[in-house]
């Protein structure tokens, strides 16, 4: 508790969510894990504000790190990464953690009831919790359930189906209203038709939230407006999904890549 934090003595800028549009943009970013070794090669990419991006590639091409970059858990040995224009290494921290929501592979949740899962950080609020609830293909579940949002999840939700675990954990990333949502194959256990609903409804009503997706599925890859393809630590962008499709072929419902050039 009393350890000093890295941005102590440092002059940093104030940020909230209404002040924020939610452009990003990798200028020439390099990172390694280890000395020799990059992970990262002079990435540079451009979100801009409200655009929907997914970013593809095999695994240990550099996509979760990207990701880690962005949210400040690794800065980059070369290069900056930028939000609106502004350094990120220069922004409070707790405003900026503020500005982004995520929905990894590893989720958590708490050995508490749904609700505070949804809410936790927040004031609880019944109608806000019962709208994410729905975004998010949640609510059909939990209203099956006997005590229904006051239902126990158990430790780290033993008491749910991995769908139902991602679901209370997309509903808790859309109570935050953050600006910018990164999706690390948030829908990995999602039923068909509750994948779809959530797709559709981020691509078309999340018009002033950037979001970023980590996904190999064609359903959201067809609606996003671009897909950034991830190789070796080098990042270049693909024009479409039809351009995506010739890139890969279908393995065992293993995507794996195939000469993209």
């Amino acid at each position: 508790m009393e350890t000093e934090t890295e941005e102590k003595g440092k002059t940093l800028v104030r940020l909230t969510g209404r002040e924020v549009k939610g452009k990003i943009r990798f200028d020439d970013v390099s990172f390694s894990y280890r000395d020799g070794e990059q992970t990262l090669k002079n990435v540079n990419l451009d979100i801009k504000p409200g655009e929907k991006i997914a970013i593809v590639g095999a695994n240990g091409s550099g996509k979760s790190t990207l990701i880690n970059l962005l949210l400040r858990f690794y800065k980059p040995c070369s290069g900056k990464i930028e939000i609106d224009g502004t350094d990120i290494n220069s922004i409070n921290l707790k405003d900026y953690r503020g500005l982004i929501s995520v929905v990894s592979q590893d989720l958590y949740l708490f050995d508490t009831s749904i609700e505070e899962n949804i809410s936790i950080g927040l004031k609880k609020e019944e109608g806000k919790i019962n709208k994410v609830a729905k975004e998010s293909g949640a609510y059909e579940f939990i209203m099956d359930m006997p005590l229904k949002y006051k239902s126990k999840v158990g430790r780290n939700g033993s008491n749910l189906s991995g769908g139902q675990r991602q679901k209370v954990a997309v509903a808790r990333a859309f109570a935050r209203e953050s600006k910018i949502l990164v999706l690390d194959e948030a829908t990995a256990n999602y039923d068909v038709e509750s994948e779809a609903y959530l797709n559709q409804f981020m691509t078309s009503d999340f018009n002033d939230k950037t979001v970023l997706v980590i996904s190999h599925k064609p359903d959201i890859l067809s609606k996003v407006d671009k897909i950034w393809f991830m190789n070796n630590g080098s990042i270049q962008q693909l024009e479409n999904y039809r351009d995506f499709k010739k890139g890969y072929k279908e393995n065992e419902d293993l995507l794996v890549v195939k000469d993209i050039v």
